[in-house]
């Protein structure tokens, strides 16, 4: 049965198909013997008189006659001359060699304009049959409506720079200067400051893209701030002459402290809240909130006090006794945070800190003071600052360099608006650090401080992770420019095909009839629009390594581009070690403890979290003092004894009573831990769940 109808399908649309190319060929062998045989007609009425064809006539006439047995002599009118006739035999009148004469120009005339004619025809039948074709194929194409569009990547060059443009390019060297070009196709005027994302995953030509920007950026003299996870970029682009590398464990690294950059005991609050990112999957942000208001306030104190060294800010928030502390922090937002009262609270605070403060042991004390926020406001720097770290080491720096971009995107937003400055900061591989909070700000303010911003991804999820839902689809909307590179996933692919766009189209779909009459053979044409992507998913997931897709904001169309690998000499060593320099592995083993020492905690765990902690960043404790560590001393057991049960009550508690403040530090007098009750009532847990002690691991 499939057989028969499979068949019958195929006989009948091949008919068809013939019969319909008959008649196609029978109207244009018509039209080519209508053109052959009208030129020759039309050249005959323009170069004869009607004399020449009333000769003509008579001596055919008269050829007629003595063919079919006429007497020579018979007799027959002919016009000797126009207008003067006379009898004649007719054997005279075909001896007239006025006739042969104007025959012969007759035919010499019809046969030069056949040969015209023909070739006239031929022409048409082609032109008609190209013209057919094109018929066609418009039928056949999809025609765009409205909404997103695809063009070759000629045509948007030459829509970003017009004939002008291009023109006084050629004539006036000073104007050559023009803006960066991705893949060969530049910018659109002030593009570059809004900003752009690179989706790809490991392979797809990311590096070599960002690679290439970087290197026109230095051409160009501006100035650029690149985060180099691996040392990629500082391997083919840093120049120690006019760079600065920042990574504390570098000997090429100048002396850095947070005290360097900040000019109001305030600034502090903007670098904790990028070195003591809020974790994920917590509820609770106290502990996150108290440990970036220690660090603040305890920075803000030294501060003032004009320290400069890290080694006495790490000592003095982490291994200075409660008591002491807590002295140190009086008239602070932190003093009852750090409470000898609440040992239980202090405790886990500090632990939450010592996670993050412990790169900041990794800063050098010596060498001459560098600031980022300086660099950034020198206008007459042409250098590049590279944010380096290794893949042994990026645990322990993550949070560190996060703060250095934290600051240097602040310093941006702080300069005087200058539409002509361009600042570049290139984050390849962005979701490998914590989540920087200026980043949002930065992506929309930027522009008229001369931003430009160039982010790097390979999975949308790992942005998501990092900055939520919302916060990745903002970071993603506020870059005008995409460069769409092979996916790894779905999900990513579909993101991607939705940055690039959708645009409504027309166009035609084809339907055939048949039937045992030929007046049931047809096609039909019908014409309807639909919405459509400009690249499905499953193609840019297919895509082919340094291929993709560029969209520009603005009027332009999407269009398929081509990388170029480039391979660039080394320029300086990926890492250079110090000699002096404390590496992550040693600092963890605990130092003898102290009094409310938390040093002797186990070491923050990658992600974020304390100790033995799980994966969200809970501590694992056991209940009870009689239990604890070792390693802790008699003070520190009677701090956690005191935190199990025998410690303060509600009432011995002193609270934070500054208006504004909205929480004091009260302990649970069910438990005896302390826990941070805010103006409605609610009450929060340490990491770890109303069971855990401290934030030591007992």
């Amino acid at each position: 049965m499939m057989f028969g109808k499979a068949t019958l399908r195929g006989g009948q649309t091949l008919l068809h198909d013939v019969h319909m190319w008959g008649q196609l060929v029978r109207w244009e062998i018509l039209g080519f013997v209508l053109v052959v045989v009208l030129f020759p007609s039309i050249a005959l009425f323009s170069t004869t008189t009607a004399y020449d064809w009333r000769i003509v006539g008579m001596g055919t006439l008269a050829e007629i006659k003595l063919s079919i047995g006429y007497s020579p002599d018979s007799g027959q009118m002919h016009e000797w001359a126009e207008g003067r006739k006379s009898p004649s035999p007719i054997v005279d009148i075909v001896e007239d060699r006025r006739i042969e004469r104007i025959r012969k120009r007759m035919l010499e005339t019809v046969h030069s304009w056949a040969w015209t004619g023909a070739g006239w025809g031929v022409g048409g039948v082609a032109v008609c049959t190209l013209a057919f074709w094109m018929l066609g194929r418009r039928l056949a194409r999809t025609r765009r409506v409205r909404g997103a569009e695809m063009a070759t990547a000629r045509e948007l060059r030459r829509r970003v720079q017009p004939l002008s443009v291009r023109v006084a390019m050629a004539l006036f060297p000073a104007a050559r200067r023009a803006s960066c070009r991705i893949a060969g196709i530049p910018w659109p005027k002030r593009a570059e400051t809004q900003h752009t994302i690179v989706s790809g995953t490991t392979g797809s030509g990311k590096t070599v893209l960002i690679s290439d920007l970087v290197a026109q950026v230095r051409a160009r003299g501006e100035r650029c701030i690149l985060y180099d996870k691996m040392g990629t970029y500082t391997r083919s682009f840093f120049d120690p002459a006019k760079d600065v590398l920042m990574n504390p464990l570098d000997a090429r690294a100048p002396r850095w402290s947070p005290f360097f950059e900040a000019r109001t005991p305030r600034d502090f609050d903007m670098m904790a809240a990028a070195l003591i990112p809020q974790q994920k999957d917590t509820v609770d942000p106290f502990w996150v909130t108290a440990a970036r208001q220690l660090f603040s306030n305890g920075a803000g104190v030294l501060w003032t006090q004009k320290v400069t060294e890290n080694r006495r800010l790490v000592e003095e928030l982490l291994k200075t006794e409660l008591a002491e502390l807590a002295e140190a922090m009086e008239g602070t937002v932190a003093q009852s945070i750090v409470s000898p009262d609440n040992p239980k609270t202090a405790l886990s605070v500090r632990a939450m800190l010592t996670a993050h403060l412990g790169a900041l042991e990794f800063l050098p004390d010596t060498g001459a003071p560098f600031s980022i926020r300086d660099w950034v406001g020198r206008e007459d720097e042409t250098g590049f600052l590279f944010l380096t770290s290794r893949g042994d080491q990026h645990a322990s720096l993550r949070g560190l360099i996060s703060t250095w971009l934290e600051i240097a995107v602040n310093a941006l937003l702080s300069l005087q608006q200058d539409g002509a400055r361009r600042i570049w900061i290139v984050l390849d591989e962005l979701p490998t650090l914590h989540q920087v909070p200026s980043l949002q700000p930065g992506l929309a303010e930027s522009r008229q401080f001369g931003g430009c911003f160039v982010l790097g991804i390979q999975v949308f999820s790992s942005l998501r992770d990092i900055y939520g839902r919302n916060g990745a689809e903002t970071i993603s909307g506020l870059c005008g420019t995409r460069v769409v590179l092979s996916a790894p996933d779905q999900e990513t692919a579909l993101w991607s095909a939705e940055s690039l766009g959708r645009g409504e189209v027309e166009e035609y779909t084809q339907g055939m009839s048949y039937g045992a009459s030929t007046m049931r053979d047809g096609v039909s044409l019908t014409q309807h629009r639909q919405m459509r992507p400009l690249a499905l998913p499953s193609e840019i997931m297919r895509l082919e390594n340094l291929h993709g897709y560029l969209k520009f904001p603005g009027p332009y169309p999407v269009t398929s581009i081509e990388l170029k690998y480039v391979k660039r000499p080394a320029s300086a060593e990926r890492f250079v070690p110090r000699e002096d320099a404390p590496q992550p592995e040693e600092n963890q083993a605990a130092p003898p403890a102290r009094d409310g020492d938390v040093s002797a905690a186990p070491p923050p765990s990658p992600d974020g979290g304390i100790g033995d902690g799980n994966a969200d960043g809970r501590v694992t404790a056991e209940t009870g003092a009689d239990q604890a560590d070792p390693g802790l001393q008699p003070a520190q057991r009677d701090d956690v004894a005191a935190a199990d049960g025998d410690g303060p009550s509600a009432e011995d508690v002193p609270g934070d009573t500054a208006a504004g403040r909205g929480a004091e530090l009260k302990p649970r007098a069910s438990a005896g831990e302390n826990a941070l009750r805010k103006e409605d009532g609610t009450a929060t847990d340490p990491p770890g769940g109303a069971d855990a002690p401290t934030g030591i691991r007992l």
